[in-house]
């Protein structure tokens, strides 16, 4: 049973279906104009809505957890000299294993401090 035939069979169909209508038009217009929850299949998405997603200060948690493993990663990859090997979803050795997530590591730890700068800026504005 669809959410209209419920809606008219309980005797709130017209009411219902009007604030159902005002809330799409809401969230719609909430969308198209905010940057943070643009989509990608959205025509109007560009390079300063990518940035805004990426360095907003939304992943600043997660952008510092995969920072710390991957420099723990780089140090115990360090630690084993040439023995060491990553097998997914690349097969690495040696020094290429140790440059892949060193890379990874100054990547992820880039990411995480534009994030958490852009918060604490954010969150300084609006005391």
């Amino acid at each position: 049973m669809a959410i209209q035939e419920v809606a008219e069979s309980s005797g709130w169909g017209t009411e219902f279906l009007a604030l159902a209508a005002r809330f799409d038009k809401a969230a719609l217009a909430r969308t198209m104009q905010d940057s943070k929850n643009k989509d990608l299949s959205d025509p109007s998405y560009n390079a300063a809505d990518f940035y805004i997603q990426l360095a907003g200060g939304r992943r600043r948690w997660f952008a510092s957890v995969l920072a710390v493993a991957s420099v723990g990663l780089f140090v115990y990859l360090l630690a084993e000299g040439e023995k060491a090997e990553l097998d997914y979803p690349f097969h690495f050795k040696g020094q290429a294993a140790l440059w892949a997530v060193g890379i990874a590591s100054v990547v992820w730890a880039a990411i995480a401090v534009v994030n958490w700068k852009s918060w604490l800026k954010r969150k300084r504005d609006t005391s």
